[in-house]
């Protein structure tokens, strides 16, 4: 072809792939190296923001069957995740925002891995208290509506009849 570049590519050495990106690598090892430095750009993100190392990251996520901690249903991506898993987002690092109210955390206070949606909209919406959970879950035990809506409870009947009682 016309314009494409035989040169030895740094990665692997080989002058039998055309280089087509600018740099010095066939598009094998581009995707590589960009694998590596974003591999390695989120090791030093959890560090610096959370004081958690990768291994420490992974025993937490092998320690929660490799889930979200509260919904159990995202999983996120694993530590050597196949190539149709590499878009996956890995879970979110959650932490008591009582000892810690902002990033760059003191590292003690790691609760576990979650997903985006339960760290922002369940936990963040109900500012980590324990109270809101107990609520929710006894909400969903024993929803006020039963008993109302479907026709069988004794207020509603009594409403029907003389509508001026309630």
């Amino acid at each position: 072809m016309a314009g494409s570049r035989r040169r030895a590519c740094k990665g692997c050495g080989s002058t039998t792939r055309r280089l087509d990106k600018p740099g010095p690598r066939c598009a094998s090892c581009h995707r590589d190296e960009v694998d590596r430095r974003r591999e390695a750009s989120w090791i030093r993100h959890i560090w610096q923001t959370y004081r958690l190392t990768a291994v420490a990251y992974w025993l937490i996520y092998v320690k929660q069957g490799g889930a979200c901690a509260i919904c159990q249903r995202a999983k996120g991506r694993p530590q050597f995740p196949q190539s149709h898993e590499k878009r996956r987002k890995r879970l979110a690092v959650d932490h008591d925002h009582r000892c810690c109210p902002t990033t760059p955390t003191c590292g003690k206070c790691t609760r576990g891995l979650c997903c985006t949606t339960c760290n922002k909209r369940v936990l963040g919406h109900f500012r980590d208290d324990p109270e809101a959970f107990l609520r929710g879950a006894e909400y969903l035990r024993n929803p006020p509506a039963k008993g109302i809506v479907d026709g069988a409870g004794e207020a509603s009947e009594a409403l029907e009849r003389d509508p001026d009682r309630g």
